[in-house]
């Protein structure tokens, strides 16, 4: 399965994992998790209790978008949540050359558009 080559701690995909790579194959959107920086090759669980372990938060996004991110990991759990937190960094901006007046680019949410 084309999940557990990128998320290699957690083996299991259960029912909810197959839809969503269902979903990201049908957008052409990719998982992150175990593909890049840090987390490359590893796959480090974001979910730890007592019950046991797994990987249960993403980041997605398409794949022409992976030379933007530029840090990506699990960071160790914490008491406040058996989650434990992802963090990345996403590059930004244009590289203009220096002749150029660089552009200012804002993004404002519009809840219209949110589905």
């Amino acid at each position: 399965m084309l999940f557990e080559l990128y998320i290699l701690r957690d083996k299991v995909c259960n029912a909810f994992g197959v839809r969503l790579l269902d979903i990201c194959k049908s957008n052409c959107i990719r998982v992150v998790n175990g593909r890049l920086c840090d987390d490359c090759s590893k796959g480090d669980f974001t979910f730890i209790s007592h019950n046991g372990s797994s990987v249960i938060d993403y980041l997605l996004t398409k794949e022409c978008n992976f030379s933007n991110i530029s840090q990506f990991k699990i960071l160790e759990n914490n008491v406040f949540s058996d989650h434990s937190p992802v963090m990345f960094s996403l590059l930004h901006g244009v590289v203009l050359p220096k002749h150029d007046t660089p552009v200012e680019v804002r993004v404002k949410w519009d809840s219209k558009r949110r589905d």
